[in-house]
């Protein structure tokens, strides 16, 4: 099989979501086949496009181009490499669902698979209500969806939400969680620190990950009564404006700064609670890393997270996103606290219900067989 992978996400890499065609990719070249990625010009294409082509893939990049004049006049040259290439499949990634529609480099390549009736499959990593489409986006994007042979999606919530943006079913749907990145999904042993210490792993990035909005609930006097240890993983833009605003609530002291980790099981060898105050989510996989680790979650109810966590038992959920919703979570998971390594073991329960461990095979079966090819063994690994 000849399969190429087209991603649509901006910028430099990593997206947390490009690991799911990255599995893809290398579970392709594990069985022999010919694999081309076909990605945005980045000055730094990072060492997972490295590993790719070390295993065999070809890499083509496009230019960047955000509108006007030149953005017309090569967007129809932009997938030549592609076409040469003459792959048997190809796999679509796109941070939201119309994205195939909205990006014009994106709409004449669909719009030429379909012509070439060349077997592809599309990925939405991202939805929500706020991509309710214009008139022409859903007239467009309906037949794109409709001749694709699979639908990816990230939670059963977004399929339906795709399916109402677009006004027609898709039973070719199916839902696929991206890997994780987790050395190991043993669970981790239970802190030996008495004082609770709770862990938000995010962007700095307020607008989207909600930091502002819980330390607003933090400072209230019925949670700032709590006595917390409370510690950010992340880096961003609103760093300095996160501290201020931690010393405006006074509750700079029961807050710490701690910057990237890489090591995410390291994080919950020392924290008892994870933090999701998202202002919106689509697929947390912090969350699914820390019910691995067998850690309990409090989080907006945002994205596949109701679909992961049962309010009380696997974890705590808001009733919506806000100062207070978040402060009433937090109470209540404080008066639970004795119970978080219980909770913790049931988040795990859960989360092995619901991960796929080997998602990339998945995604790999799933996709020869939508495109109506035999399954192929797999060879020998080649070292990454």
């Amino acid at each position: 099989m000849r399969l190429a992978v087209v991603t649509f996400f901006p910028g430099k890499p990593w997206y947390a979501s490009e690991s799911l065609w990255n599995a893809l990719a290398h579970e392709a070249l594990t069985r022999g086949d010919d694999v081309a990625i076909c990605t945005l010009q980045a000055t730094d294409q990072g060492e997972q496009y490295a590993a790719l082509e070390r295993r065999g893939a070809q890499i083509f990049q496009r230019r960047l181009f955000r509108r006007g004049l030149s953005y017309r006049l090569f967007s129809r040259s932009q997938f030549n490499d592609l076409w040469r290439f003459q792959p048997d499949v190809v796999f679509v990634s796109q941070p939201g669902p119309l994205c195939i529609t909205s990006y014009l480099d994106a709409k004449i390549m669909m719009h030429r698979l379909m012509k070439m009736d060349i077997p592809y499959a599309v990925m939405s990593h991202n939805n929500g209500d706020f991509d309710t489409p214009r008139v022409e986006a859903w007239r467009d994007a309906g037949p794109m969806f409709a001749k694709a042979k699979l639908v990816g999606q990230y939670s059963e919530a977004s399929r339906r939400m795709l399916e109402r943006q677009i006004a027609r079913a898709l039973p070719q749907s199916r839902v696929f969680i991206n890997p994780v990145n987790l050395a190991s999904i043993d669970p981790v042993a239970w802190p030996s620190e008495s004082r609770p210490a709770m862990a938000v792993v995010a962007r700095l990035l307020s607008a989207v990950k909600g930091q502002d909005t819980l330390f607003e609930a933090l400072a209230e006097r019925r949670v700032r009564a709590q006595d917390w240890i409370v510690r950010l993983f992340g880096q961003g833009d609103d760093l300095e404006y996160l501290k201020a605003l931690a010393s405006y609530y006074g509750i700079e002291r029961s807050v710490e700064f701690c910057g990237h980790v890489g090591d995410i099981r390291a994080v919950w060898a020392n924290h008892h609670l994870l933090a999701i105050p998202s202002r919106f989510e689509y697929g947390p996989m912090v969350m699914v890393e820390a019910m691995l680790c067998a850690r309990p979650v409090l989080s907006t109810p945002m994205g596949f997270v109701p679909e992961w966590i049962e309010d009380g038992t696997s974890g705590f959920l808001t009733t919506a996103f806000s100062a207070d919703s978040l402060a009433e979570g937090l109470e209540r998971a404080w008066a639970a606290r004795d119970s978080w390594q219980a909770i913790g073991q049931r988040a795990r329960a859960r989360a092995l219900e619901l991960y796929d461990p080997d998602v990339g095979a998945t995604l790999y079966t799933a996709l020869r067989h939508a495109a109506g090819m035999e399954a192929t063994p797999r060879e020998a690994t080649v070292p990454v």
